[in-house]
């Protein structure tokens, strides 16, 4: 059994016009220093539902982002390259008004979060990373490749 915090449960949820569609993303709402919950591929933003209690207590608004393909967030059209989702990112804190945030990101979230901060590195205060993938460029081309191959949406 899936535990869920009683905040994730009531939360706020909502959609931002991305350029692939309905980025869906729950946030806490609360005053708290904006956090941005960048999930691991391939899962959505409900892999922090344990978390947003503590986030929230700790003085963070979490803000949790389904990338597009997951979750609550439209399929896309072909499997987007990571760096595709950037701009959702940029459209959920646009949505939310949002001028800057920190942001945390696993496994293939940290890849996000560092593409964020290096493309757009006034809206980022800080960034944490979990478990990041380190992969060269070929090597994740390689990966791609053999998703597209598979059918699968790749990150």
């Amino acid at each position: 059994l899936r535990q869920t915090s009683l905040l994730a449960l009531f939360m706020k949820r909502g959609y931002a016009d991305g350029p692939h569609g309905q980025v869906h993303y729950q946030d806490t709402g609360n005053d708290g220093t904006p956090l941005l919950l960048l999930p691991m591929g391939p899962c959505s933003s409900r892999m922090y539902d344990r978390m947003y209690d503590r986030f929230a207590e700790a003085g963070f608004r979490a803000i949790g982002f389904d990338p597009p393909g997951y979750g609550m967030s439209d399929p896309t059209a072909s499997p987007p390259l990571l760096e595709d989702w950037t701009d959702s990112c940029v459209a959920v804190l646009d949505h939310l008004g949002l001028e800057r945030c920190n942001v945390l990101g696993k496994a293939t979230g940290a890849l996000l979060a560092a593409d964020l901060a290096v493309k757009h590195p006034l809206r980022v205060e800080r960034v944490v990373f979990v478990n990041p993938v380190v992969k060269t460029p070929e090597e994740r081309a390689l990966a791609r490749s053999e998703l597209e191959k598979k059918g699968v949406a790749s990150a």
